[in-house]
């Protein structure tokens, strides 16, 4: 257990950032670290998806292709916390060989062609991935997430292959 999972349900723990950008370090008191869970990515995508909706042209464009950067990063999260349920996580160099027996080995199957095909959809349009000149100046629509999302759900819980892979048992 780390100390952020300590800190979630106390109220006496107190965050303070540290930063650089101003040549040296600056201390700040902030409200806690970026911990992407299954629940704060949905919301994320979900206000990014309310967001583009409210905008057209060039501001659509760089907010569905922030959709689709929370998109990617959902995959990851289920994929480790959903189907590995912690085996191993990223950035992180052990694998926890106890928990082995926790892996949700018979959703694997079902999950992993929905969740690849979203994870690759999300890698074509996020600015951190370059692309071919051919694919460069293709915009990326609100149509795709959505779609990927589960339609009017608008989550990765609710896409339809996916449905109950983050409720099985």
């Amino acid at each position: 257990m780390t100390l952020l999972h300590l800190m979630e349900p106390s109220k006496r723990c107190a965050y303070f950032q540290i930063d650089d950008e101003e040549g040296k370090g600056r201390v700040t008191r902030s409200s806690h670290p970026r911990w992407d869970t299954m629940s704060g990515l949905k919301k994320n995508i979900n206000e990014t998806i309310a967001a583009a909706r409210a905008e057209e042209g060039q501001a659509r464009a760089a907010l569905v292709r922030t959709g689709y950067g929370w998109l990617r990063s959902w995959c990851e999260v289920f994929t480790e916390t959903e189907l590995l349920q912690g085996v191993t996580q990223r950035h992180h160099p052990a694998v926890h060989m106890t928990q082995l027996g926790k892996i949700k080995s018979g959703a694997l199957p079902a999950a992993i062609g929905p969740v690849v095909r979203i994870f690759e959809e999300a890698c074509r349009y996020i600015d951190s991935h370059s692309q071919p000149l051919t694919v460069l100046n293709v915009a990326p629509t609100l149509a795709g997430p959505r779609c990927a999302l589960g339609g009017a759900a608008g989550h990765p819980g609710y896409l339809p292959s996916c449905r109950r892979l983050g409720r099985v048992s």
